[in-house]
């Protein structure tokens, strides 16, 4: 989107979004995220890609991720906090770990396990 915000309930596979001014809240989406913001927030209640990239220029990142798996984790933020969940302990499980990219230039980034 240009100018405006986009919400969406389920996402059943890969979800691309670029968003120049307006947030982002998507509840639940099934495969790899690639989402760039200028201006805006991007909310992700729960993601089970393994691939997932959120790179914001002005605004907060919040991104749901499953509980139990490993996390190949990137996180910068220049001017902002970084929450992120406790590791999650070593389970043996054939899911490949997840890929997470997230970086804001002005903006917090938060992480959370979901379930």
């Amino acid at each position: 989107t240009i100018s405006g915000d986009c919400s969406v309930t389920t996402v059943g596979g890969r979800l691309d979004a670029s968003l120049t001014s307006g947030d982002l809240r998507v509840e639940r989406c099934a495969g790899d995220l690639a989402v760039g913001s200028t201006s805006g927030s991007a909310r992700i209640g729960h993601c089970d890609g393994s691939e997932i990239s959120v790179r914001s220029i002005s605004g907060d990142v919040r991104i749901g991720l499953p509980s139990g798996i490993r996390v190949e984790a990137d996180i910068s933020t220049v001017s902002g906090r970084a929450s992120l969940p406790e590791p999650a302990p070593a389970t043996t499980t054939d899911r490949r770990p997840v890929r997470l990219r997230l970086k804001t230039v002005s903006g917090g980034i938060r992480v959370e396990r979901t379930s």
